[in-house]
């Protein structure tokens, strides 16, 4: 199986543009989670570690684009590919710090 292939800013904007439903999911570490104010906004939050725990949290008929602030996006890569080996097809992890080009909100809590 191959790898989630990167997806930039602008390709999701544009897949935004023409009216279609994007799913973020923020996978940041929890170091990086706990130091964070914010979020994209309306993003579900997941432990990468833990995803698969809450796989019936992930929404089902729209891309998913998942995002981290590690330095290699090595969260949201290997939440990403968690996600295509459950079955998951349009998962894209967020190029790496372009999460901050979206609208943000104070973080929410994190999914157990």
């Amino acid at each position: 199986m191959l790898p989630p292939l990167p997806i930039s800013a602008d390709e999701v904007r544009e897949r935004l543009g023409r009216g279609e439903r994007v799913a973020f999911l923020d996978t940041r570490s929890p170091d990086d989670w706990d130091a964070a104010a914010t979020q994209i906004e309306g993003a579900l939050r997941f432990r990468p570690s833990e995803i698969e725990n809450h796989l019936r949290f992930v929404p089902q008929g729209c891309a998913i684009v998942t995002y981290c602030d590690c330095p290699d996006g090595a969260s949201s890569t290997r939440a990403a590919a968690a996600l295509v080996e459950n079955g998951w097809r349009d998962v894209h992890p967020l190029r790496r710090g372009e999460w901050r080009r979206f609208p943000t909100a104070p973080r929410g809590e994190a999914r157990p």
